[in-house]
């Protein structure tokens, strides 16, 4: 049961990375990155039920490699020349890149093609434009941004399931900006994972940290009530027995 709802789940988030369909000769496309050039990111978040492992494993099997909070980098390793992308499969690969992780430059991945696509593919008259999108799947266009979000809820025998898969590219260079994927059965989180591209300063939403950090920071606070009660109370007393 559960490798067929992973099965449809992850074939309906692949549907929405391959929305691009084929390319016309006449509109304007080119790479904004060269090959050897590489993009850090950070896994934020990183939670897959030990049922599904093997399931997510063979869709993003970077994943594996590093722990919510550690970065990784994407090496471009190949980008289809531009005149070849006239009438291209939807099912071929723009581009292909390798993830490394960051701290020690082990390879967890080859061969990955949903980090880079070329820029300005996203203003284009494609066939995919003339297909009734399922409910659910919404295409986000914003001036900075493009990308494909998915969501929804469906009954498998008793269980009932809920998903939310995006995946975010920025229009200057067309690399990625992020991917989440949530999944959910009766309502108990079985696959949340949250991949961004990194730059300094970043403001990150790991719920896990932050829920540490409160946590440390009230053991922190009711030390500090805790002494300064047992200061106020032996000074009292004190004072009163002198």
């Amino acid at each position: 049961m559960k490798t067929t709802v992973l099965v449809l789940v992850f074939f309906l988030f692949c549907a929405a990375l391959t929305s691009i369909d084929t390319v016309s000769a006449d509109e304007p496309v080119n790479w904004a990155v060269d090959v050897g050039d590489e993009i850090v990111y950070l896994l934020e978040r990183k939670t897959i039920s030990s049922s599904f492992d093997k399931y997510v494993e063979e869709f993003a099997p970077f994943v594996f490699g590093v722990e919510a909070g550690q970065r990784l980098i994407a090496r471009v390793d190949y980008l289809m020349p531009v005149l070849e992308m006239v009438n291209v499969s939807p099912s071929d690969p723009f581009s292909y890149c390798t993830m490394i992780r960051d701290n020690d430059s082990v390879v967890l991945a080859e061969n990955i093609s949903s980090v880079v696509i070329p820029v300005g593919i996203w203003s284009m008259n494609h066939t995919a434009a003339n297909i009734t999108m399922p409910e659910g799947l919404r295409i986000i266009d914003t001036a900075d941004q493009w990308g494909t979000a998915f969501e929804g809820q469906f009954w498998f025998l008793i269980f009932p399931f809920s998903f939310m898969l995006e995946i975010v590219y920025f229009k200057a260079n067309g690399t990625l900006n992020s991917i989440t994927a949530v999944v959910k059965m009766s309502g108990t989180t079985q696959i949340d994972i949250r991949l961004v591209q990194w730059y300094e300063g970043l403001q990150t939403t790991n719920v896990q940290n932050d829920i540490l950090t409160v946590a440390l920071l009230t053991v922190v606070l009711v030390g500090i009530c805790s002494a300064v009660t047992l200061i106020v109370y032996y000074r009292r007393h004190s004072h009163t027995f002198q």
